[in-house]
């Protein structure tokens, strides 16, 4: 939806529910298919690839903060250079930044990821893309990290 691909005054933690915690976007690649282990590959439709977001959770506070974000819907959503939209979905991977729940301790990062299916003929060029994050009707563009 077009409504997400705004930015918002709010912050991303805002945003999720959670002031007080850093969301960065630190490396963004593309790839044919997504393996996590030996146990589980997850592979696009045909004529697609992946674009793998690697994304940390820090909690910068003295406090333990608990995080619930599969309760807050999360997704992300991409505009590539050529124009091209897309949106995340949430996955059965074990480090999904869309099921994520645990705690984040006080000066410690949580590493996440979140898969966008994109046209292949789209992977090539990743220099602009602009990365947003929706949650609860808000967005806001995701800093990219390199």
């Amino acid at each position: 939806p077009d409504e997400y691909f705004v930015v918002s005054p709010m912050s991303i933690g805002e945003i999720l529910g959670y002031p007080e915690l850093q969301v960065i976007c630190h490396d963004v690649s593309t790839v044919a298919e997504y393996k996590e282990g030996t146990y589980l590959l997850l592979t696009p439709s045909d004529g697609n690839a992946y674009l793998v977001l690697n994304i940390s959770v820090s909690n910068p506070t003295n406090e333990t903060v608990f995080c619930d974000f599969i309760a807050k819907e999360p997704q992300f959503f991409v505009e590539l250079p050529d124009g091209t939209r897309a949106a995340s979905s949430g996955t059965i991977l074990l480090d999904d930044f869309y099921t994520f729940q645990g705690n984040v301790e006080p000066g410690m990062t949580e590493e996440t990821v979140a898969l966008v299916e994109i046209p292949q003929t789209a992977a090539g060029n990743l220099s602009s893309v602009k990365i947003f994050l929706g949650s609860q009707g808000n967005s806001t563009e995701l800093p990219l990290i390199n």
